[in-house]
């Protein structure tokens, strides 16, 4: 069901899809007891309708106490896998959805306007909950099962 992130497998699905295909890039993270996982996703949404590829990865680190540097570390981690796949696909926009919740009675709402800079600085769409499915439901996922 999920294949490992690959770089040249994922320009080349995108490349022969049609323009209509969605490129959503998504991270989230989840603290454990002495670390913390990280899920990056490539969820590539055929025509918007058909079907997706979902490419996945999946890195541990040292467990980190401050929930700002974690949320950015996830913004980081999506906007640096939209970059290494933007040159190599023709006049395709990416979406960078993220974990943060578009409103402001969430805490996560606290980090929306340096993430927003971040990833559209980079020339990436930024999208936030509800509609950042590539985030808060796939990586979720992914993280859920280490």
């Amino acid at each position: 069901m999920f294949r490992k992130l690959n770089l040249e497998e994922i320009v080349s699905i995108i490349n022969s899809s049609s323009p209509h295909t969605g490129i959503y890039i998504g991270c989230d993270s989840s603290q454990k007891r002495d670390y913390c996982v990280f899920a990056t996703v490539v969820v590539i949404h055929h025509d918007r309708s058909r079907g997706a590829n979902v490419f996945v990865k999946v890195e541990k680190t040292q467990r980190i106490q401050s929930t700002r540097q974690r949320v950015m570390m996830e913004v980081h981690k999506a906007v640096e896998t939209a970059l290494l796949i933007y040159p190599f696909i023709q006049n395709r926009t990416i979406e960078v959805h993220l974990d943060i919740n578009s409103s402001s009675s969430y805490f996560s709402n606290t980090f929306l306007k340096e993430a927003f800079g971040y990833v559209s600085s980079q020339g990436l769409i930024p999208v936030f909950k509800p509609r950042s499915f590539a985030a808060y439901c796939v990586a979720d996922y992914i993280c859920k099962k280490y």
